[in-house]
């Protein structure tokens, strides 16, 4: 498997800069045409390191799957417990199908052991990592002591409802055994609107379930959110299962991640965002600026480019450097807090932020604001067994 890597790294090199070659010299259809050619290749580099299979239908990003038993189960969060959004955790995989550019669980996990055994680098796209037998080793180590004041978030790292967890209902077999083998409360976090299909076993515990779709991109913006979100469903069809959610009786909860540069940071936006889940019924709202770790600012900026959304791209990019990424977060902070003021939900905002890469002067301005804020400290490497 040595090959595997520089492999990896050099079909992604190559195509790219192609592209880009292509692109510079005003060539975009010469240019599109690589991309069945991309896929051939990504499709070769599965089968010769060991993809148990390939999903493409329905997909803007095809993807090799690769199949490993994880060794956890339910397990004590104490980073998840400072967010206030759970404080027992379980997943169904490693790395996710929807293949978020700005996704930041590569960086949480990019010396996991099974990147070197699949001969993957975390960083890449074009895979996703999944437990198919996720439910039975979940169910065979329930802890005895959970109690209805728990809360169980079904995912932190990974999706239950990404497409290569939605091909045996991983989703509805997890929550199946978490609702049935202990009394304690579960929150869904997805960014596919195929939840919903599961709503009708959620129904059965309506004070227990709490149901959130990530939602960061406006829904006029389905042309962005299909550049760096290329397999999660369109935000319109995730805020339509909120609101599918709420009428049926169960608990909600606003997930505006990330809110990038350019993109999601206006008070215009951002007064739109909180509309559309306020009146999906949430409990509470949480929201994030990008972070900037590993490749999630890179990866962004390179998929928006290829797409020809340039100004998106401009904005994205220049929070790669620290002092730019510190003011656009003290910027959108104070804007998110403004319209929660206006709209008489401050209560209800958690903005999660980490203070490490704050320059001085910013900190000291954000640390005025006595509520909307939870303050974490930088995040450490993800235990994933």
């Amino acid at each position: 498997m040595k090959i595997a890597v520089p492999l990896q790294l050099c079909v992604t090199k190559l195509t790219s800069e192609a592209r880009d070659y292509l692109e510079s010299e005003e060539k975009p259809e010469l240019a599109k045409q690589l991309d069945p050619i991309a896929n051939q290749l990504q499709d070769i580099l599965g089968q010769a390191t060991g993809a148990s299979y390939r999903l493409t239908e329905h997909l803007a990003q095809p993807i090799n799957v690769y199949e490993r038993r994880r060794k956890d189960g339910v397990k004590q969060n104490p980073e998840f417990a400072k967010k206030g959004l759970c404080n027992y955790s379980v997943g169904v995989g490693i790395i996710c199908g929807h293949q978020c550019t700005y996704c930041s669980t590569p960086s949480l996990l990019r010396t996991h052991g099974v990147f070197k055994e699949i001969g993957q680098t975390a960083f890449q796209r074009g895979f996703a990592i999944i437990d198919p037998d996720s439910p039975q080793r979940i169910k065979d180590s329930l802890p005895k002591y959970l109690t209805e004041t728990d809360v169980i978030q079904l995912s932190t790292i990974d999706d239950a409802w990404s497409p290569e967890a939605r091909r045996t209902d991983l989703g509805r077999k997890v929550m199946q055994v978490l609702l049935e083998g202990t009394p304690a409360q579960i929150r869904v976090l997805t960014k596919s609107a195929e939840v919903a299909k599961d709503f009708k076993l959620f129904a059965k515990y309506p004070h227990r379930v709490m149901v959130g779709l990530s939602t960061g991109i406006p829904p006029d913006r389905d042309d962005l959110a299909r550049v760096i979100e290329p397999n999660a469903s369109p935000t319109r069809e995730r805020l339509d299962a909120l609101k599918k959610a709420h009428d049926l009786g169960l608990r909600t909860y606003g997930m505006l991640c990330p809110c990038l540069p350019g993109v999601a940071d206006s008070e215009s936006v951002l007064a739109e965002l909180f509309d559309e889940v306020l009146a999906c019924g949430v409990e509470d709202i949480w929201t994030e600026p990008v972070n900037r770790r590993g490749r999630a600012v890179v990866n962004t900026v390179e998929a928006l480019r290829r797409a020809g959304l340039q100004q998106e791209a401009d904005a994205v990019a220049l929070i790669r450097k620290r002092n730019n990424w510190s003011a656009y977060t003290l910027t959108f902070v104070q804007t998110a807090i403004e319209v929660a003021i206006e709209k008489k939900v401050l209560d209800k905002l958690h903005i999660l932020l980490y203070d490490s890469s704050l320059m001085p002067e910013h900190k000291a301005e954000l640390q005025k604001f006595k509520q909307g804020i939870v303050w974490l400290e930088a995040e450490k490497k993800e235990d994933v067994e």
